[in-house]
């Protein structure tokens, strides 16, 4: 009994970690989509700015795995940041908080 309430701990413990990781890295990738598009061209280029994004994920890994033995893989935070990098952009454009050419972001 013992031994299936501790396997069952462990599995909570290792579930909590990759969705903390996820919640980080979800906001890491919303601030730099929220970063390249005010520093970008107002109007289109969501590739490259996607393009852009992903690079400076994998710079950031590639630069903490120096100093941490980073429990990913970095295809695999790529391949998750790719997808959450569209979600994310799909939710801003679902809620109009990119400005389109010629008007200007409201500030909150």
């Amino acid at each position: 009994m013992m031994s299936k309430l501790r396997g069952l701990t462990d599995l909570a413990s290792k579930i909590y970690q990759i969705l903390s990781f996820l919640a980080g890295l979800l906001r890491g990738i919303a601030n730099i989509v929220e970063v390249i598009e005010e520093l970008g061209p107002d109007n289109g280029g969501g590739e490259s700015k996607k393009e852009l994004a992903l690079a400076i994920i994998e710079e950031a890994y590639v630069f903490a795995n120096k100093y941490v033995d980073l429990p990913y893989e970095k295809e695999d935070v790529l391949s998750t940041s790719e997808k959450l990098i569209d979600a994310v952009v799909a939710f801003y454009n679902k809620i109009n908080f990119f400005r389109n050419s010629g008007e200007e972001k409201e500030e909150n």
